[in-house]
């Protein structure tokens, strides 16, 4: 069975780059939610939603330094986006 990132992670298939995305812009560094939001080109109110199936795909994990949160991709995120993203 051919399994793809947007089963995974269930959202639509149409919207399934935009989770590559913020997964790619994660890769070698923690960025804060707005700029991940800036470049997968997500509105600030989407990006929340789409963190937490992340999150709860074990993708990425949210860390707080004083005011500002931030995104850092796990060991499994790097695996999903080999797998369904291509190359990093």
């Amino acid at each position: 069975m051919n399994h793809t990132l947007s089963i995974m992670i269930h959202c639509h298939r149409d919207s399934e780059i935009k989770y590559q995305q913020i997964l790619a812009a994660t890769v070698n560094e923690k960025i804060t939610i707005m700029d991940a939001a800036s470049k997968a080109g997500v509105s600030p109110k989407n990006i929340h939603r789409m963190i937490k199936k992340l999150q709860s795909a074990g993708c990425v994990k949210k860390t707080f330094g004083g005011k500002y949160r931030y995104l850092s991709i796990t060991k499994t995120g790097i695996d999903v986006l080999e797998k369904y993203g291509g190359s990093i």
